[in-house]
């Protein structure tokens, strides 16, 4: 168990509790951590079967504090601990995920054991529901340097992965500055991102459905708000709204931008992290600060992989060479594809699914999806008219690849 706990003397207390009987059901390795931050680093070290929190920290309180530490703790239950019997607060935390709500002056040995077996208990069952329920993929695109190609590759790959896993996917525009989803797409939406956060308490699938903008044959998707956008949420509230629609989607691609503070938390809780990066050095250096940042925070290597953009007419770098300066995989290689890409952008829609941009790919989606390689030579028709099957657009003529 993990006990986020400011004072030294409760800590002794608990952990003499935890060790003065030989009951096998009970034992608990403790775990102290006398800072939020501190025991958010040993969150996410992982390896935990139950959270003791007490609300009052140095560096967080009250109820921010369970939010901190819910927004990283995924299925592992968290028994909030308080100087005060505050019924309101209580049943608060118990509304917002709590597993159960402990007053100090009055825990005793046999309720702490008995409070931590019950939430063992709930956190597997709950942990086996879980994974027996839907569950999406959430892939983030982040670009190393400004003008990589992120978010074209983020929408290709996301309308690609539609396609050929046959799945529900989402697309959403996390880049609350950039918001280029809307203009590589072509899409004009109704309703945003914000519109999602208003109505986040009766956000049923209905009412979802009528939010993102459906693509018929292609993936929903989810504009960013107009700027200047409504700083009122942040990556905490992004996280929520995610749980709270992950089930209706097979893959959500998330465009992120470039990795500021906020893409970071976001990233966070993505199942990977492609990082868009071209040959430039400048390009290459930011990625590879990036990649050590993200590994200091706790992402292993084996979630990150690497998108690399043949944007500029350079001598290209080893595959393996790039894999040893980052130790992270090497996912696709994507063409220097000019005149493509600027037809594609002058009609308002998607590379053509038969060019070469699309076919990189759609190369990368079949791997996330454990399909094997397409055949060479192969065209993938079906694809033809995809960027332009958004709902209320008409379609559109593919570009010219001669």
């Amino acid at each position: 168990m993990l006990l986020v706990e400011d004072s030294s003397d409760y800590a002794t207390l608990v952990q003499r509790w935890l060790q003065d009987r030989t009951d096998k059901r009970s034992a608990f390795t403790l775990n102290w951590a006398d800072t939020l931050e501190s025991g958010l680093r040993r969150l996410a070290a992982g390896g935990l079967d139950v959270i003791l929190l007490d609300l009052g920290l140095p560096d967080s309180d009250g109820a921010a504090t369970f939010a901190a530490v819910r927004d990283h703790c995924g299925s592992t239950p968290v028994i909030v601990l308080s100087g005060a019997d505050n019924e309101p607060l209580a049943l608060e935390m118990i509304q917002e995920g709590a597993a159960d709500y402990l007053v100090k002056t009055s825990c005793t040995e046999d309720l702490l054991r008995r409070a931590l077996r019950y939430a063992v208990a709930r956190g597997q069952a709950s942990g086996e529901a879980e994974r027996a329920e839907k569950r999406s993929r959430i892939i983030s695109i982040a670009g190393c340097k400004g003008g990589t190609g992120t978010t074209t590759f983020a929408c290709c790959l996301a309308a690609d992965l539609r396609f050929v896993s046959e799945g529900q996917v989402l697309l959403a525009d996390l880049d609350l500055v950039g918001r280029s989803v809307e203009f590589v797409t072509g899409v004009t939406p109704q309703y945003t991102l914000r519109d999602a956060f208003l109505n986040f308490d009766v956000l049923d699938q209905d009412m979802w459905s009528s939010i993102v903008t459906q693509n018929r044959g292609g993936p929903d998707i989810l504009t960013a708000p107009p700027f200047p956008f409504d700083k009122s949420f942040d990556a905490a509230d992004i996280h929520r709204l995610f749980r709270k629609i992950h089930r209706y989607y097979d893959w959500i691609v998330l465009d992120v931008g470039r990795l500021d503070p906020f893409a970071l938390s976001v990233a966070e809780w993505s199942n990977e992290v492609m990082l868009v990066t071209t040959q430039s050095l400048a390009s290459l250096s930011d990625c590879k600060q990036t990649v050590k940042l993200m590994r200091d925070q706790g992402r292993a290597l084996e979630s990150m992989s690497l998108i690399v953009n043949r944007k500029e007419s350079l001598k290209e770098i080893p595959e393996k060479e790039l894999q040893n300066m980052f130790g992270a995989p090497v996912r696709g290689w994507l063409p220097s594809a000019a005149f493509e890409l600027h037809e594609a952008l002058l009609q308002s829609r998607l590379p053509s699914a038969s060019g070469a941009y699309r076919q990189a790919v759609t190369r990368v989606a079949r791997r996330l999806g454990g399909l094997p390689e397409e055949k060479p030579g192969r065209l993938r028709s079906q694809l033809s008219s995809i960027a332009g099957r958004f709902r209320g657009r008409p379609h559109l003529p593919e570009a010219s690849n001669q």
